[in-house]
């Protein structure tokens, strides 16, 4: 292993191949994969090394896309349902991008940090980071409950030293943004699964 792939990366794909998020680690000739589990009332997650998931880094396409990023090439399928009797199989390459994992430069408690609000504005997308609250409106909660629909919501995680803003649908981790630096003003976030890859998100009272 050398200083280039040293450390722990996460996946910040969009869609990734394990229902948890997931890390890899460089070792020797192989990379290790292990996914992160959430432990009830606890923003710490618990790594778990996945049996059998071990590869040899040269059977693996991937390339650097800066030097704390890197995006792996994986052959794959897409199955097309027409009817529940006709389907097309179509080969495909999926991408997954992973970033290293770096100490979160944080001036503020992480409970501090759960009482603010950030304006996340990315491409086109905007919307609040406020933590620990159902973000849908109460109209939409009540004709979904019914299909046992729990919402969505931010809450903030950690591994390691680093801290992580995670959305949740219906109790399913979706994207996941890696926080670089944070104050009582503004958050660095970084890993986000397009370009920009990294933004300033101020603080809203």
């Amino acid at each position: 292993m050398n200083t280039k792939t040293d450390d722990k990366w996460i996946n910040v794909s969009k869609t990734r191949p394990f229902r948890d998020l997931d890390i890899i680690t460089f070792e020797n000739d192989r990379i290790t994969y292990s996914v992160l589990e959430n432990v009830e009332n606890q923003i710490n997650l618990k790594e778990k090394e996945v049996e059998n998931s071990s590869k040899k880094i040269a059977d693996l396409n991937f390339e650097f896309i800066d030097s704390d990023r890197i995006r792996f090439y994986l052959k794959g399928k897409i199955i097309t349902m027409f009817n529940k009797t006709e389907s097309k199989t179509e080969g495909t390459i999926f991408e997954q991008d992973y970033v290293r994992l770096t100490p979160t430069v944080s001036k503020i408690s992480e409970s501090r940090i759960q009482l603010l609000k950030y304006n996340f504005k990315w491409n086109n997308e905007q919307e609040i980071i406020e933590f620990n609250k159902i973000l849908d409106q109460p109209k939409m909660i009540k004709t979904l409950s019914k299909m046992r629909y729990s919402g969505r919501k931010i809450l903030l995680e950690k591994i390691d030293h680093t801290l992580l803003i995670s959305s949740f649908y219906n109790n399913r981790k979706g994207l996941v943004l890696l926080i670089k630096e944070i104050d009582e003003t503004k958050a660095v976030l970084y890993g986000l699964p397009q370009e920009p890859f990294e933004i300033v998100v101020k603080r809203i009272d």
